[in-house]
């Protein structure tokens, strides 16, 4: 991302503001019409050219700079997410650390893992 843009989470989504031209632009979190993939947003992490979403109730998502959406929810595999709901998350060299309502997980950005650490 350049400096002429800012990323902003929202109630009602994700959005892009041009500074320049003072507008916004809706950021997909979803490849659907649907709006109910684009859960208010409760904490968000730009880094380098990717974009790291924690949602209210819609787990982890990555947003690479092709506009690819990766998606880690809370479901029965090992490496699912420990909670949808994310409270807040943090950024590290190596990864991410995920804070939801049902305890605290790590994203591993070299293996693309997630695990639940308490």
């Amino acid at each position: 991302m350049n400096e002429d843009h800012l990323i902003c989470g929202t109630f009602n989504g994700l959005f892009n503001f041009d500074k320049n031209s003072k507008t916004f632009t809706s950021i997909p979190l979803s490849y659907e019409d649907s709006k109910a993939n684009e859960r208010p947003i409760t904490s968000l992490i730009v880094d380098n050219d990717i974009i790291w979403v924690g949602t209210d109730g819609n787990g982890l998502k990555k947003i690479l700079p092709d506009g690819t959406i990766e998606n880690y929810l809370a479901d029965a595999s090992p490496g699912g997410l420990s909670d949808n709901f994310i409270i807040d998350l943090e950024n590290r060299k190596e990864g991410i650390w995920i804070s939801t309502q049902n305890g605290l997980n790590y994203f591993d950005k070299a293996l693309s893992k997630v695990t639940k650490i308490y």
